[in-house]
C-alpha cells in the first residue's frame, strides 16, 4: 500500500482529482457572483494550470530544483500539445465511430469525451514527467 501511495502515477490522479473536484465548485459557485461563462472558464482553466503545475512540480515529479523560467514553458507547451492531440485530432475520428443503436446521441457524446480525457491525462502525464519537469539528472 505504501509504494502505491508514493508512486508518481498515484500523486498525479490525485492532484488531477483534486483539481477537477475544485475546479468544479469553482464553476458550480462563481454564477452566483454574477460571473459568466467564458469569465467562469479562463478562471477554472488558469487556476487548473497554476494549481497541477505547482503540485505536479513539487510533489509529483520532485522538481523544486528546477527553475520556473524553464519549466512553465515547456507545460505550457505539454498542456497545450495534449489538448490539441486528445481534443482536436482525436474528435474528427471520435466523430466516424457510429455509435450502437441502444447508445443515446448524449451519451455517445459523454462516453467520447470521457475517452478523450483519458487520452489526454495519459499523454500529459507522459509529457510531465519526460518533458515538463524531465528526469533529474544524478
Amino acid at each position: 500500500m505504501k509504494k502505491l501511495f508514493e508512486s508518481e502515477v498515484f500523486r498525479y490522479l490525485l492532484i488531477g482529482g483534486s483539481n477537477t473536484a475544485i475546479c468544479w465548485v469553482l464553476s458550480f459557485l462563481l454564477p452566483y457572483a454574477g460571473i459568466g461563462y467564458w469569465s467562469i472558464s479562463a478562471v477554472t482553466m488558469v487556476f487548473g494550470a497554476v494549481y497541477t503545475y505547482l503540485l505536479n512540480r513539487r510533489f509529483t515529479f520532485k522538481r523544486e530544483d528546477l527553475a520556473h523560467k524553464k519549466a512553465v514553458p515547456k507545460f505550457i507547451l505539454n498542456i497545450s500539445v495534449c489538448y490539441v492531440l486528445s481534443y482536436v485530432l482525436l474528435k474528427p475520428r471520435l466523430d466516424q465511430i457510429t455509435p450502437p443503436s441502444f447508445v443515446s446521441g448524449e451519451t455517445w457524446t459523454s462516453l467520447m469525451l470521457i475517452f478523450s480525457n483519458v487520452i489526454y491525462i495519459i499523454l500529459n502525464f507522459v509529457g510531465q514527467k519526460f518533458f515538463a519537469f524531465g528526469e533529474k539528472k544524478s
